[in-house]
């Protein structure tokens, strides 16, 4: 019984931990996705994706091997954009796209011999928007 109750417990803490994580604040403006190895943010504007890339503690990631590409869909479109280091943790990477409410932006980032992806919708508000303005 106790056991029972220690696992109950120990996953809401993991439940409550994963939600905080996914609500992070967007640093420069765009939206935030956990993966499993990295923290991504996409600024998104029309004819152009820069990427922020990120451990889960903040720091930018260094290795000199971090690419990625990026499929922007958007109504009937479909663009896939390569995105390249233009500096510590940022990937850039433009293409003829207009950003619109139905766009989505599905990333595949490599860093350290791990491939990852994550999907953003970069006109859609995410939940950590919704509390703009407060202080933590």
């Amino acid at each position: 019984m106790k056991i029972a109750s220690f696992l109950g417990a120990a996953s809401a803490v993991l439940v409550i931990t994963s939600a905080i994580a996914a609500e992070e604040h967007p640093k420069y403006g765009g939206q935030v996705r956990e993966t499993v190895s990295f923290d991504l943010e996409l600024v998104a504007k029309d004819k152009e994706l820069v990427l922020y890339v990120t451990d889960h503690k903040g720091k930018a990631i260094e290795w000199p091997d971090v690419a990625g590409s990026a499929t922007v869909l958007s109504g009937k479109s479909k663009e896939t954009v390569k995105l390249s280091g233009s500096g510590k943790g940022v990937l850039k990477g433009v293409g003829n796209f207009t950003i619109t409410d139905d766009t989505k932006v599905v990333l595949s980032v490599t860093a350290g011999g791990k491939t990852e992806q994550a999907r953003f919708a970069p006109r859609q508000k995410d939940k950590a928007e919704d509390h703009k303005g407060h202080k933590h």
